[in-house]
């Protein structure tokens, strides 16, 4: 039987492969914080920055890094065998696979466009390719890897994660689980590809126990942009959080929106009605500028300069 995505990448981290690690967090080391505690009953988690740290931003097909770019590209080659049924036009196979997954994108894309910001599923670029090379005898391990569309799902995963460093804060998933004993339903309101919360995943175990993100979120307000076709900061991306919410008896006005963006994360979720947070607990991620800290519309009704101060403003469950 095929592995999962889950267990696909337990069975990476269980072998010697190098990959990137992620950042460590840089402090505010002059910004104090601001702790209040805030009558809410859920509490949701933007993604970079917020949920996890990153050495190269947002999960994107083809990274800026082009050194990172290449290496990742040339990894995943010789990782599913691909270069032997590829086109031997002249180049390397990292510049080859490269024009391939830009056209492959750019159909896929304008089969999909929005009148907002749309969001490319990389498995499905990564399917295509599959899809390429089996016209040309692909041959791949379906009993470990699954289906072709299965195949593209852990291609994406491990291109993902030869890609981009990532990593969690300290203390992130004791502070989860013990919001979770209050009775506070936590979400997450995220920029990222189907690889991204099994990332997350692997990362918070190497904290403590756990087989899971739903032990500690509630699957029906984790909107990731993958799965609603659109980024997380459009007017989709806040209605698919808010009826997810309401789908749990929740308003923003009962929910903590923790972020660390003014402009995509604060702003647009107090226009929302919700209650703010934003963590200043990571020099190289977090936006904001003084003005922010003094502008109602851009203010947070929290400020935090570490990820574990959540806890002390969320209250327990009927209190």
């Amino acid at each position: 039987m095929a592995l999962s995505l889950l267990k696909y990448g337990e069975h990476l981290d269980g072998r010697d492969d190098p990959r990137p690690l992620g950042p460590e967090p840089s402090p505010f080391p002059s910004v104090k914080p601001h702790l209040a505690v805030q009558p809410v009953k859920a509490v949701v988690y933007s993604g970079l920055g917020t949920l996890w740290l990153a050495s190269i931003g947002e999960p994107e097909l083809l990274p800026s890094d082009e050194v990172m770019r290449k290496i990742a590209l040339d990894k995943t080659i010789s990782e599913f065998k691909m270069w032997a049924s590829m086109s031997r036009k002249p180049g390397e196979p990292a510049d080859y696979m490269e024009v391939m997954l830009k056209q492959l994108a750019d159909k896929l894309l304008s089969g999909s466009i929005t009148s907002q910001r749309t969001e490319v599923r990389l498995e499905h670029v990564w399917q295509a390719v599959v899809d390429r090379l089996l016209q040309r005898e692909y041959s791949y391990d379906a009993g470990f890897y699954g289906s072709p569309a299965e195949l593209g799902e852990k291609i994406a995963y491990y291109y993902q994660r030869a890609a981009q460093g990532l990593s969690v804060f300290p203390k992130a998933l004791a502070t989860f689980k013990t919001i979770a004993k209050k009775g506070v339903l936590q979400g997450i309101h995220a920029n990222g590809q189907m690889a991204t919360p099994i990332l997350v995943t692997r990362e918070l175990i190497q904290q403590g126990r756990l087989t899971s993100l739903a032990e500690v979120f509630e699957p029906a307000i984790s909107i990731w942009s993958y799965e609603i076709g659109v980024r997380k900061e459009t007017d989709r991306g806040f209605l698919a959080l808010l009826a997810g919410l309401k789908s749990k008896g929740l308003t923003a006005e009962q929910t903590l929106y923790v972020g660390c963006d003014v402009e995509r994360d604060i702003v647009p979720a107090k226009r929302r009605g919700f209650r703010t947070a934003l963590l200043l607990a990571d020099k190289n991620s977090a936006k904001v500028t003084p003005a922010d800290l003094k502008d109602e519309k851009s203010k947070p009704n929290v400020l935090l300069t570490a990820f574990e101060q959540i806890v002390s403003v969320v209250p327990s469950a009927g209190a």
